[in-house]
């Protein structure tokens, strides 16, 4: 154990002796999230699918809410539904997802693999991720078309994860975490 840590220890130090120090991090990082490097493509393609679809519903929405008579206050609708802070949060997100996959594949890099059903930590966190995403998207558009297909497709989906995993979702809703969170 001890020759495997001396040898790769000193590696990363040849590594950073020739190149510079950003250059180094990045090698060091490719290395460690190189298998996982089509899940978090997919991750960043469902993050901005996300919010491209969030967009649109709050545009609709808002203009279906005010009914703007000329193509002048439609636009100006437009300019004011789109606020920084709500793209902020995706870029805050989006910042907490990659950070959360990289602590967890330098944590199994580096110390225990975690190994659930065959798939690592890091890869479940991906799943889970790119899964809250597609929920998401699902629900902007069945706010944007007003048809309750997409709902009813991630109803199916729900129920096919419980019934694979045996495991009750619906306890799990967002108003049982936040009444725990109060408690």
């Amino acid at each position: 154990m001890i020759d495997g840590v001396t040898y790769y220890f000193g590696k990363l130090l040849l590594v950073l002796k020739t190149t510079p120090i950003l250059t180094s991090l990045m090698i060091i990082l490719g290395t460690i999230l190189s298998p996982y490097v089509s899940l978090i493509y997919l991750l960043l393609a469902m993050v901005m699918i996300d919010m491209i679809t969030g967009i649109w519903c709050s545009v609709k929405t808002k203009l279906e809410e005010l009914k703007p008579n000329t193509l002048k206050n439609k636009l100006l609708i437009i300019w004011q539904t789109i606020e920084s802070r709500k793209l902020r949060y995706t870029i805050e997100k989006l910042l907490v997802y990659m950070i959360t996959i990289l602590i967890t594949a330098c944590f199994e890099y580096y110390y225990i693999p975690i190994s659930i059903g065959g798939y690592t930590l890091s890869k479940l966190i991906l799943g889970i991720v790119t899964l809250t995403e597609v929920k998401s998207i699902l629900e902007n558009c069945s706010k944007i078309t007003k048809n309750q297909l997409f709902a009813k497709l991630f109803s199916l989906f729900k129920k096919k994860v419980e019934d694979t995993t045996q495991v009750d979702l619906t306890q799990y809703t967002s108003e049982s975490i936040d009444n725990l969170n109060k408690q």
